[in-house]
């Protein structure tokens, strides 16, 4: 793919995503040769998590770091999630808590995004979930995320919103769920959900 797309399209490119695609912006970008890496001219990261630290030790990041900027509500949750050494602005939100992670929520101006400050709620909330994910192996954070979204997925949870609208039914289904897993992970996905309800009831 890399070749082909060296060869038919030596064009600028833009690589965008929000959220998770925030995420997978960055890791795509890292992970495409030199010949296509020329042909960026920005990287931008919608309130996505970085990239694990083993990860950037391996890759040539400083290369297209200049290159790279992500976007973050005032209070931002995935946003600040494991490593981010590139430019980030702070974009005022109309919404409160964790539903500023919907960027129809954020606010423009006729000369682009209403830029703010980030919450020092966030940055203590930052702090807390690194600290917590840090002592994680790789393998570990992998089989957390992917034990998350599976509850999210069963419980039928697409975004934040869906999260006041869940009802003792989807209680018991969720317990049930976790009841079945992995001792381990099981230990590990209660401790996040904690972390993760304490600032969901904030908002």
């Amino acid at each position: 793919f890399n070749n082909i797309y060296a060869y038919l399209f030596p064009y600028s490119l833009i690589i965008t995503g929000h959220s998770k695609g925030g995420h997978l912006a960055l890791y795509s970008a890292m992970h495409l040769n030199k010949d296509i890496q020329k042909h960026i001219t920005r990287v931008i990261n919608y309130d996505g998590p970085g990239l694990l630290l083993s990860m950037l030790e391996k890759l040539d990041y400083d290369a297209l770091l200049p290159k790279i900027i992500s976007y973050v509500p005032q209070f931002t949750f995935f946003g600040l999630l494991f490593f981010h050494e590139e430019n980030y602005k702070v974009i005022h939100s109309s919404a409160v808590g964790l539903n500023q992670h919907d960027p129809s929520s954020w606010c423009v101006s006729p000369d682009g995004f209403v830029e703010d400050e980030l919450r020092e709620e966030s940055i203590e909330f930052f702090i807390k979930m690194n600290t917590f994910l840090y002592k994680m192996t790789i393998e570990e954070k992998r089989m957390l995320f992917a034990s998350l979204f599976d509850l999210f997925t069963l419980l039928n949870i697409h975004s934040f919103n869906d999260l006041y609208h869940l009802q003792f039914k989807h209680l018991i289904l969720g317990i049930k769920e976790i009841h079945y897993m992995n001792s381990h992970i099981r230990k590990r996905l209660i401790e996040f959900l904690r972390l993760f309800y304490f600032e969901f009831t904030k908002s």
